[in-house]
């Protein structure tokens, strides 16, 4: 069995959510796969899962740069600058599938490997939503902005 070695905090969640995921014996018998970060600050998150609507939005607004892609192929969050708020988003199941159902040794290695070179581009304390937006482009997955989502401590200013 593997154990997660001991790693800086960015790696902790996603090394839990491989391990959630892996634990679950069918994926596609869900519609959407809901992933949160369970010590989120409140007892209650208006969730609206309806996430074919954002997709729907986002073809017609970025036709045809969306023209080949399927709503598989996105992860569904909020998006602040250019990176995932990594404590809730959603996705269909084969968008899931790609990002954690493979191999443990496969999967840590991208993981070491794209982590060595963010510290290179960034700093050694770079946030960990830069970890998971560049994992989920690394597995050929786009994100799309759920604007309904009000997670805790996010705070979007209005310019």
């Amino acid at each position: 069995m593997e154990t997660c070695p001991d790693f800086e905090k960015k790696y902790l969640i996603l090394h839990s959510t491989y391990k959630a995921v892996n634990l679950i014996p069918d994926l596609n018998k869900y519609e959407t796969i809901i992933k949160f970060k369970p010590d989120l600050d409140t007892d209650y998150i208006p969730y609206n899962k309806t996430i074919e609507k954002y997709y729907t939005e986002g073809y017609l607004h970025s036709y045809p740069l969306m023209k080949d892609k399927s709503r598989e192929d996105f992860i569904y969050g909020r998006v602040l600058y250019k990176t995932i708020d990594e404590r809730m988003f959603s996705a269909y199941p084969s968008a899931i599938e790609k990002l954690f159902l493979r191999p443990y040794n496969d999967y840590f290695d991208d993981i070491h490997n794209l982590d060595k070179f963010l510290q290179k581009k960034y700093t050694k304390d770079y946030e960990g939503s830069i970890l998971w937006t560049n994992y989920i482009k690394e597995r050929e997955l786009d994100i799309i902005q759920d604007l309904t989502l009000q997670i805790p401590n996010c705070k979007s200013k209005s310019y």
